[in-house]
This record gives structure tokens, sequence and C-alpha cells, in this order.
């Protein structure tokens, strides 16, 4: 194991044993821009400056400048956080006074749930669940809070196929300072062969406070199922996603029994075995070598977490992921079958160029550019 993987392993150790872990000791050098990267890229370098008195002890080697870095980048951070919050509450009031019910749910609500100072849990951007028929509402409200539609492939879709598909919509302040908010009428699009029970999730939550405001999200059991499937859904690339999972089981008035009646439910228990194998391999400090990205499919483990880069590409992991969690031989196959040759109707409702024609040609075309991007790197 290479020293900057090391120093991830320790921290892990030391985060999820915050109150009586001892650090082993290690003489060996760093390379500190590449562990700042690698602490980037983890959203970790807040927890990094909380934890300095310990790490600084088991890595002695490494500098006050690092660690100075680190104290910056959570200093800005916690300004972060603070915009989001004041943001939060003018558009809880403009929803309130519209009369639009919504959940909370994601970066704000760990930040300010799980960590003993939000600033230590960092979050890109805001997301919120409605029902479709406020779509038009909240788009107004962003709109005059001095928000746009992101420039991606979903600002071209009108919002019949925004409905349709259960598509989440990305805005983010025109001037700064620059604040994000994602728009969700689902918490997985329909095209995707995961479905949550989204009146499950609507009718299973609570009340909780940021600042003087009350707001709404999932209770516990709901927040950490979703935790665990998001964090799995991008192949746990982040180490702050395993440490959200890790802090949410260990809440003080977790109900375990209600979580795993849900993983149940949604077929989700073989993620919650991977989750288990990673997690006990990193407080044990030790974990099997990472595969080669190479692999179609590399083996989900500690080691390929830890390396610091995506294992595969976005399109390939968003295509292979569900073979994973999908519980029947039979949904595999037929989910694998439908992302390679979907529905022609499917189809047309995503060409966005006016020259492209639904033909057989321009739609065969489309499929083997996805099984390009499926088998080749």
């Amino acid at each position: 194991m290479n020293s900057e993987r090391q120093f991830l392993v320790e921290f892990c150790r030391t985060v999820f044993n915050e109150s009586d872990y001892r650090p082993t000791i290690y003489e060996d050098l760093l390379d500190e821009e590449k562990l700042f990267r690698l602490g980037l890229y983890h959203q970790i370098l807040p927890l990094i400056n909380h934890h300095r008195t310990v790490l600084s002890q088991a890595f002695p080697q490494l500098s006050a400048d690092f660690f100075e870095k680190c104290r910056l980048y959570a200093v800005t951070n916690a300004g972060r956080v603070m915009l989001y919050e004041n943001f939060l509450a003018r558009f809880d009031r403009r929803l309130s006074e519209r009369g639009v019910e919504y959940r909370l749910f994601k970066g704000p609500v760990l930040a300010f749930e799980l960590y003993q100072y939000p600033h230590l849990r960092t979050f890109g951007d805001m997301d919120i669940l409605i029902r479709e028929e406020a779509l038009e509402t909240v788009h107004q409200i962003l709109s005059e809070l001095g928000c746009e539609l992101c420039d991606d492939l979903y600002k071209v879709f009108p919002n019949a196929i925004i409905r349709k598909y259960s598509f989440a919509r990305h805005y983010a302040t025109i001037k700064n300072p620059f604040v994000a908010i994602d728009v969700h009428l689902s918490l997985s699009g329909r095209l995707h062969p995961f479905q949550f029970n989204v009146d499950d999730f609507w009718e299973n939550s609570r009340s909780f406070r940021i600042g003087e405001r009350d707001y709404r999200t999932f209770d516990h059991p709901h927040q950490a199922l979703y935790s665990l499937y998001h964090s799995f859904k991008h192949y746990f690339f982040k180490l702050v996603w395993l440490i959200d999972c890790r802090r949410n089981f260990q809440m003080a008035d977790f109900d375990m029994q209600s979580f795993r009646r849900l993983l149940k439910k949604y077929n989700l228990s073989k993620i919650w075995g991977i989750y288990e194998q990673v997690a006990r391999d990193l407080e044990e400090g030790e974990y099997p070598g990472k595969k080669s990205a190479r692999h179609l499919f590399p083996q989900v483990n500690a080691g390929l977490i830890l390396q610091g880069v995506m294992p595969t590409t976005p399109a390939r992991a968003r295509m292979l992921l569900p073979l994973l969690y999908l519980p029947r031989l039979h949904q595999k196959i037929t989910y694998l079958w439908q992302q390679l040759f979907p529905p022609r109707d499917v189809v047309r409702d995503f060409y966005v160029s006016q020259n492209l024609k639904p033909t057989w040609r321009n739609y065969l075309r489309l499929r083997r550019r996805a099984m390009r991007e499926l088998f080749n790197d």
C-alpha cells in the first residue's frame, strides 16, 4: 500500500472510532500535493483538518502547510454552508407562500444532522423532492431567486418529457454567490430499472431544524437507505459517502429493524453486504488490492475506492451497477436488453437535433454508440 492510501485508511479508522482511536505511527514520506487532491476528490478535507491532532501524530512527516491548506478549505466550506442556509431559508419561505410541499434530502440534511459541525461535510448542491404538479411553480420561484436551468441535456427537454421520465432539473444561481439546486420528481428516473416508492418516502417523513427554521426530510431509516443506495450507484467512489452511511447507522436512536425491513422491501441487501465488507476492510486497515480499471466490471472493494478515480466510465457504471442489485436473473437480462435496445418511442423522445429523424437507421446508430460506451474504455 502506498503512503497516501495508508493515510486514507488511517483517516477512516480515526473517523470511524473518534472517541478511543490510538493511531499507528508511520514515518514514511507522503506526496502532499497528491494527498490534498485525494482529500479534495473524496470531499474529506474539512474532516482531515478536524482530526488534525491524531493524523499529525500518525504521520509526523506531514508538514504544517498541508494541514493549513485543509484548514483554509474548511473555512471556505463553512462560508458555503452559510450561503446555502441563507438561500434555503428564502427558498422555503417562497415555497410556503405558494403552498408547495417538498422534501429536502442528501447534502445539507446529512451535514447538519450527522456531523458535529455542518461545514465538516462538503456538499455541492441542494436536493429537493417535489410533486410533479409543482414543477412550473418551483421553476418560477427559482427564477425569482436568480436561478437558471443549467446547460445540460435536461435543459432542452420540455416539461412533458421531464414529467414522463421523472428526470431531475438542475438549477444554479446566475451571479455570485454560487448555489446549485437539483429538483427531483422521483428518487430514480423512470427509465432506471430500480424504483423507490416515492409515496413511501414522502409519507415517512419528519421535521428537522437548520438555524431557526424547520424543514421536512425522510425519517432516519429511509434517509439511511437512500444514502446507501446513492453512494453505491456511484460506485462508492467517494469516502465521504461511506462516512455518511456509517454515521447514519451510528445514530443513538436509529431503528435498525426498520432499516432491515426496508433493505428487504427494496431488494438492497446485496448492497448492504458490500458496504459492510468495505467498511470492515477500512476499519481493520486491510483491504484487497484494486483490480485494473480495464476490467469490464471491477469488483467493488475498499482498494478500488481508495485509488481516487472512477474505476470505469460513468456510462458503463450506470449501465452495469444495476446488475448487482436487481434480484432475479430474468430482471437482469430484461434490463440489459432494454438498455441496449429500448423501445423506439423512448429513443424518439431523446432526439435533440431536428436533423436526426426517428428512423430505424438512426435508432440502430444510437444503439451502437451505447454499446461502444459499454464495452470500450
